[in-house]
């Protein structure tokens, strides 16, 4: 159960960082851009995270 829970949560996050990867494309001179680029490097590091364990 923690296997597929773990997974789920990797593809969730996957999912995530590739949409903010889509927004941050699109908002370049946004000054919104800082804030996504923030979450989508922790979105990163919770990623690596569980992909190490």
């Amino acid at each position: 159960m923690k296997d597929n829970n773990n997974k789920l949560q990797i593809e969730n996050l996957e999912n995530q960082i590739n949409l903010l990867n889509v927004e941050i494309g699109g908002l370049k001179n946004n000054v919104k851009i800082s804030a996504k680029i923030t979450l989508l490097k922790q979105l990163e590091l919770e990623l690596n995270t569980l992909k190490r364990n």
